[in-house]
């Protein structure tokens, strides 16, 4: 995918992704506490910036399995 696709996001609806972002990664649930007290350390992983199409034309960091190319 790239800057300027049309997608399906996950939960969200037809959006347009604008570029790459970082977006913070899952944590075990035994780790949160470590995370929460310094969110500085949360780890990240790379995700898209997107624009929803069809709601309010909100813009979300979303992690890269929640888009699927719209056919």
């Amino acid at each position: 995918m790239k800057i300027g696709d049309i997608v399906d996001c996950q939960d969200y609806g037809v959006s347009i992704i604008l570029g790459p972002c970082e977006v913070p990664k899952g944590v075990l649930e035994e780790e949160l506490d470590l995370f929460l007290l310094d969110p500085d350390s949360w780890p990240t992983e790379a995700g898209w910036t997107v624009q929803l199409i069809e709601d309010d034309n909100s813009v979300m960091f979303v992690h890269k399995h929640m888009v699927k190319a719209v056919e």
